[in-house]
């Protein structure tokens, strides 16, 4: 479809444009890595973070997807071969849950429908779903080659998952046994980290005694505080633990204290009794254990807790389960509380507590791990540690990591990582290409491949890969699938392998990203991006957490139907730091929507003054213009600035120097000269300012297409008169013109219209003419821009009667102003300087207490800001009412 050659709408209607817009970009093929002019060209590409194909996008994921196609099209314009290869994921446990949930809503009996057609169900409500998202991905201008676009069941990413595993359990990095996972009671399968929500709500803290074995004979002269403020003795009570899980005691087999710590370092080795199932158990010393936590004595549970677990291992303790799969109390409670939920079991056990006065205190604080026989990848295999290789990679810095400060969160995490489970009682996801079978002598037999073995007796695994064993291989596998990586090479090192970039979420390093660089590591040897940019969360107005129970999101659909695509996307990535969370609220996207009025304003105003945009203008042999010049250098400053900007992943401030320079720099200010000049100075001068302007549209649109891709576009082809074989998405990123200083007499001409404006507006008289003096000698075209923008006549300084001259100064001197109310301009001035004096008060005494300590840093750094801006502001009130005296 081609975007007709045609007037400006008197506004642009985003309802009625961006999709044909969008739809002239797929039609022409620019979003294919192979429509780049240069076939050597370098290629940019991100294998995007697939969302779940169960839903519809949220804002957190336009957010994430706004970023990407941001750097997808200022590479594009670079020249570069650019692929934002899309995808969307299984999501195993997430979609299982959804879609057994549709069902039951439509009263079908899931248990009633055989395994294998309950899983081609579920997939074709994925291609449903992903269907629906992508239309969503293109409304929001993503430019992705959707040829290319895969979900992680294509049976071409399948192979790759499966190979991976058969590569791993050939050598040795992947094992059965028994080892603490997350256990989901509800969907009763095992669920990694990332699958857990922390909710944040009271809970119990409960102060338990464990009688001595053996009481000590000699008393301890360390005093225990509680949280009442009551005192006892350490040892007087037994040995007593903090504990906000009382019903895990009955599967306690050791108390823990730090070994330094000075009142318990005479009771280790010493035995205390469980109450209840009357169990023998050491009391031992183990650094982990934080002495300023609760009483400093943890008790350790090695089937129920994770630092427990590793407590457990390293002091070869027994491992007592005692909460089952189902929730319930296991044999193991012993006979009165099995069969009971844990919740029924710790009214019990802190009932009994009580009544044999082993319950100590309670108070509330802000707060079902279990073993199970699992598949895990071993991360830290000796001679072949995958966590010690990606480790590596990190600190020789083969990864740039924006901000870089994410760097130390993302060593560390990797230095604490256990092995990985990575198996699911799920029926839908990738099945284990695991068999098993009872061998004669009686022993499991197993074997690992795709295919069945050879002989009578199999039975395949039914659990499923943990969703994140395979999208951990999402970085190359995407790219494989589609031929552009070869799996064989090691490493590929390739065009478009290792990717250019990797873009996400903050809060999915510890998950994604590190078991991205893990299974990379493994299978190529290598990095799986070269950069990696983390973005932070979308939040409401107030800094709280979008969700549907506060009633405080905002639906993506919704902002776009009133705003359109653009406002929103500039909304969203204005004042969006490197990993900083963003505030949003309507009045965001309502002010980002008058910058795309603005543009387009000055885009009507350019079809009055000019018949084409740069690209159809005559350029003149010899810039004369002191304007035209001082804009040009400017621009060329700005577009310097810019592209490191967007090279080094600043985006949010490469946005907010376009956004200024636009609305203040060009249309505020250049745009009334260029009037000025087309309107009021010689042929010549008037010729010079329509190519200037010209050229400087033209490149502002390019500069500013990355970020409001489809206003941009429109201006650009209607006003250039082009069809869809020529887009604004595919031009040169380079200037069309060669920037040379100029130092020009332009800032300080800005600085005489404001003042002489700021004057007229205090007094009301905004549109009057009047009569200035200034020294100096001006040009005429200086003389000419003066006099029409500040709507003055240039007279002597002895014209103007002594009770009518009001003095205004500037960096270069001072303009003296004939009017009335001189008066009334001096209480202003001097109202405003007590207002900022005042300021400086409240603000320093702000900074010195203890706000500077407790809050946010960037909220520390406004205040700042702040104060330097009142400060100078006072500097140049003072000198500006000094001159009445």
């Amino acid at each position: 479809m081609n975007l007709p050659s045609s007037k400006l709408d008197k506004h642009f209607e985003p309802a009625v444009r961006e999709e044909a817009i969008y739809r002239a970009w797929e039609e022409a093929g620019i979003f294919k890595p192979e429509s780049a002019v240069r076939k050597d060209a370098p290629v940019f590409n991100i294998a995007m973070p697939p969302p779940n194909a169960n839903g519809e996008l949220h804002l957190g994921h336009a957010f994430g997807n706004t970023i990407m196609d941001i750097l997808g099209r200022f590479h594009r314009l670079l020249g570069e071969r650019v692929l934002l290869q899309p995808g969307k994921d299984h999501a195993g446990i997430q979609t299982q849950v959804v879609f057994e949930k549709k069902l039951k809503s439509e009263k079908v009996d899931v248990k009633s429908i055989p395994t294998e057609q309950l899983y081609k169900q579920c997939y074709e409500f994925c291609m449903d779903r992903a269907q629906y998202m992508r239309t969503q991905e293109k409304r929001l201008g993503v430019s992705c080659d959707w040829s290319r676009e895969l979900f992680t069941l294509d049976p071409r990413l399948s192979d790759i998952v499966y190979e991976t595993f058969e590569k791993m359990w050939k050598d040795g990095l992947i094992y059965r046994g028994n080892r603490i996972i997350n256990w989901s009671v509800f969907s009763q399968t095992a669920i990694s980290d990332v699958e857990v929500e922390y909710r944040e709500q009271d809970g119990g803290l409960w102060y338990i005694a464990y009688p001595f074995v053996n009481k000590p004979t000699r008393a301890s002269s360390h005093k225990l505080k509680l949280p009442s403020g009551r005192e006892v003795l350490v040892g007087e009570l037994g040995i007593v633990t903090a504990t906000t899980r009382p019903e895990t005691m009955l599967g306690d087999t050791a108390m823990a204290v730090h070994p330094e710590d000075e009142r318990y370092v005479d009771f280790i080795g010493q035995e205390v009794i469980v109450p209840f199932v009357n169990r023998r158990i050491k009391i031992i010393g183990d650094k982990r254990v934080d002495p300023a936590y609760g009483t400093g004595v943890i008790k350790v549970t090695p089937a129920h807790d994770f630092a427990d677990y590793a407590i457990g291992q390293d002091h070869k303790l027994e491992m007592i389960q005692v909460i089952g799969k189902d929730g319930k109390m296991t044999e193991a409670a012993g006979a009165e509380f099995q069969g009971l939920a844990t919740a029924q079991c710790r009214d019990a056990v802190v009932a009994k507590l009580e009544a044999e006065s082993l319950l100590v205190e309670k108070t509330t604080m802000k707060h079902k791990p279990l073993i199970s026989e699992q598949w895990f990848v071993n991360v830290d295999k000796p001679g072949n540690s995958l966590k010690a290789k990606a480790l590596q990679l990190l600190h020789d810095n083969k990864i740039n990591i924006y901000p870089e400060r994410f760097k130390t969160a993302f060593v560390q995490w990797l230095e604490n990582l256990h092995d990985w489970n990575i198996s699911r009682q799920i029926w839908w996801g990738h099945q284990l290409p695991v068999w098993y079978r009872t061998g004669a002598d009686g022993q499991e037999e197993i074997s690992v491949g795709r295919a069945a073995p050879a002989g009578t007796g199999w039975r395949q695994d039914t659990d499923t890969f943990d969703t994140w064993f395979s999208s951990g291989q999402w970085a190359y596998s995407t790219f494989a699938a589609h031929g552009l990586v070869d799996l064989a090479k090691r490493p590929a090192n390739n065009d478009f392998y290792p990717s250019h970039t990797m873009v996400m979420g903050r809060d999915i390093l510890f998950f994604w990203a590190c078991r991205m660089l893990l299974m990379t590591v493994y299978r190529m040897g290598d990095v799986p991006w070269r950069n990696i940019f983390f973005t932070g969360l979308i939040r409401d107005e107030h800094g709280q957490k979008m969700s549907k129970s506060k009633g405080n999101g905002i639906e993506p659909n919704q902002v776009i139907e009133k705003y359109g695509v653009d406002a929103m996307r500039l909304a969203m990535v204005m004042g969006a730091s490197p990993g900083n969370d963003i505030n949003l609220s309507e009045r965001k996207f309502d002010g980002y929507s008058k910058f795309i009025n603005k543009l387009w304003n000055a885009a009507k105003l350019l079809e009055m003054k000019l018949d084409t945009l740069a690209t159809q203008q005559q350029a003149p042999t010899k810039l004369n213009s002191e304007a035209n010049l001082w804009i040009l250098h400017q621009l060329g400053e700005l577009h310097g600035r810019v592209t490191n900007l967007m090279k080094q992943y600043d985006l949010s401030v490469a946005a907010d120097e376009l956004y200024k320079f636009t609305w203040t720099t060009f249309c505020d200010w250049y745009l009334e000269i260029m009037k000025v000049l087309v309107e009021r100075g010689s042929a010549e001068q008037a010729q010079e300012a329509r190519w200037t302007v010209a050229t400087c549209f033209t490149s502002l649109l390019k500069m500013l297409h990355s970020f409001i891709p489809f206003v941009t576009e429109e201006i650009y082809q209607k006003l250039c008169g082009f069809t869809d074989k020529r887009f604004l998405a595919t031009q040169s990123w380079e200037l069309s013109f060669k920037p040379v200083a100029a130092d020009t007499s332009i800032p300080v001409i800005v600085e005489i219209v404001s003042a002489v404006r700021s004057v007229k507006s205090v007094l009301n008289i905004q549109h009057k003419i009047v009569r200035v003096a200034l020294a100096g000698d001006w040009s005429e075209e200086q003389a000419l821009l003066i006099k029409q923008l500040a709507k003055v006549e240039f007279c002597n300084e002895s014209e103007i009667p002594s009770e009518l001259q009001l003095r205004k100064p500037y960096s270069g001197g001072i303009v003296v102003c004939e009017v009335e109310g001189r008066e009334n301009y001096r209480l202003r001035l001097e109202k405003e300087l007590e207002t900022n004096r005042a300021q400086i008060v409240m603000i320093e005494k702000k900074l010195s207490g203890e706000f500077a300590a407790r809050a946010k840093p960037e909220l520390v750094e406004q205040e700042r800001e702040k104060l330097e801006q009142s400060k100078r502001a006072v500097v140049e009130l003072e000198r500006e009412v000094a001159l009445f005296l």
